[in-house]
């Protein structure tokens, strides 16, 4: 019986078709569990979403006014205005939003970094966990700025132009966050893709996930009552979900285009 044919596919180059390109790249997501790896993303934001948002919109209102507009534009509004509206008087139950905080947004960068790095075909950690655990406190400060970041450039547009310009500046931004993941996420190794590689997969995420959070807003609006009929207090949480999962997703397939730029070998 004869040994299999290990065939390497030439590096992608622009006479490739658009249908292999896309192939190649669902190729590596589906092998690497991408669904799977979205899915644990998603629960993880959620986690870290709700009490995230509820804090900062109760400890700082006045900048959460100012960067709403912006917010608005890179979430669903409806998601946000609900969160805005949310009290928070108890000093104890801030306190059980801060520590929920805390251990959700060290989940949220573990999943991120695990499914990164899957993308490119990397080992998740080192099996040190008190190596893993300053690694992720690191991209945790850098993850934070890079929102940070994106929220006061789209809220700068909004001012600036409104709606009008605060979309296609939200796609800059999310096309520059999709460029620069790869390189906080993933290791200086074989897998990581370049930086040519990463602005067109990162700019065709970039407009998907505007697309996804402007149709999210009016799903969440069109569903509001039916959800609440079916899940009371919780069904705005259940548009919220969808949009997650859908977003996760597009991110992920967008570094999954990325890291087979140079094409993979097929057994």
């Amino acid at each position: 019986m004869s040994p299999p044919v290990s065939v390497r596919l030439q590096p992608a180059s622009r006479r490739r078709a658009a249908g292999d390109r896309i192939l190649l790249a669902h190729r590596r997501y589906t092998s690497q569990y991408g669904d799977a790896l979205a899915s644990g993303v998603a629960y993880a934001t959620l986690l870290g979403g709700v009490p995230a948002a509820v804090l900062l919109s109760a400890a700082v209102p006045g900048p959460v006014d100012w960067l709403g507009d912006g917010v608005r534009v890179l979430l669903p509004a409806t998601v946000v205005d609900l969160a805005v509206g949310l009290p928070l008087e108890s000093l104890p139950l801030r306190a059980v939003l801060v520590v929920a905080l805390a251990w959700s947004s060290l989940r949220l960068v573990r999943a991120s970094r695990t499914s990164a790095r899957a993308m490119c075909r990397q080992r998740a950690g080192t099996g040190n966990p008190v190596r893993d655990l300053a690694v992720d406190l690191r991209l945790g400060g850098a993850l934070g700025g890079l929102a940070l970041a994106a929220v006061t450039a789209v809220s700068l547009a909004a001012a600036a132009g409104g709606r009008l310009l605060a979309v296609p500046a939200a796609v800059l931004v999310w096309t520059g966050v999709l460029t620069l993941l790869p390189r906080l996420l993933t290791h200086p190794l074989p897998g990581r893709p370049p930086w040519a590689a990463t602005v067109r997969p990162a700019l065709a995420g970039a407009v998907l996930l505007v697309v996804a959070t402007t149709l999210a807003d009016g799903y969440v609006r069109l569903t509001e009552q039916v959800h609440e009929d079916l899940y009371r207090s919780a069904g705005v949480l259940v548009g919220v979900a969808v949009w997650v999962s859908v977003s996760a997703r597009i991110v992920l397939r967008s570094l999954a285009w990325a890291a087979t730029a140079g094409g993979e070998e097929l057994t």
